[in-house]
């Protein structure tokens, strides 16, 4: 959880950026056209490629959240599911960052890299044991 938690920031913080900016575009077209009577052009194209960008920012960086609370509160934890659901979910959970990649290669690939290599820890297979 500690190298999870900082992408999950790092994602949030990135969201918030992408509303900021979007915020800020239109305000500034807000202000077009209260001066100039119509939109401008530029903002209107700027504004276009902010909204898709926005909205997908603030999906990765709830999913991620919402995949990090499942480790953090259903997984890893001392008491909860069986040791077979466990390991089923954390493979889950290491799939969907895989999956999730490519929006954030540099952030989520050594998180789910690290994820990959403590799995054999987490679970006891490297010894060939389980609960």
């Amino acid at each position: 959880m500690y190298d999870v938690g900082p992408l999950v920031r790092y994602l949030e913080n990135r969201a918030y950026e992408t509303i900021d900016t979007r915020t800020k575009l239109e305000r500034k077209q807000a202000t077009a056209e209260r001066r100039h009577g119509r939109k401008d052009l530029s903002l209107v194209q700027q504004l276009s490629s902010a909204r898709p960008a926005e909205a997908k920012a603030i999906a990765l960086a709830d999913e991620v959240a919402l995949l990090a609370r499942w480790l953090r509160d259903d997984i890893l934890p001392v008491a909860g599911p069986e040791y077979a659901i466990r390991r089923d979910l954390f493979d889950f959970v290491v799939a969907e960052l895989r999956a999730r990649e490519p929006a954030c290669p540099d952030r989520i690939r050594p998180v789910r890299t690290l994820l990959e290599k403590q799995r054999d820890t987490l679970f006891g297979l490297r010894c060939g044991t389980g609960p």
